[in-house]
């Protein structure tokens, strides 16, 4: 197996559930899901290099998105803050 990378990340917003990260990579049909921990966080292994589309979902809040290069032996950290969905109450 080749030299893998990395992706980390924290989730920013108040959810009654975990929030769901799903790593796309660019150009490709890869598709890899981790569900955040009580913290916030997140860490999704073994990813090879390249650009990859992080989106962030949870119950009641907009999607989010963040891209990231990953690099061999490298983690990158992503802060993604969730805001709530349209059309809810203040």
């Amino acid at each position: 197996m080749g030299a893998a990378g990395r992706s980390a990340g924290r989730k920013r917003g108040t959810s009654s559930g975990r929030p769901r990260s799903v790593v796309q990579s660019h150009g490709a049909s890869f598709t890899r899901e981790a569900t955040a921990n009580e913290a916030g966080e997140f860490r999704i292994e073994g990813l090879l290099p390249g650009s990859y589309r992080v989106t962030v979902t949870a119950k009641g809040f907009a999607d989010a998105t963040a891209d990231v290069d990953v690099a061999v032996s490298v983690v990158r950290d992503l802060a993604v803050t969730l805001k709530l969905a349209s059309g809810r109450g203040r």
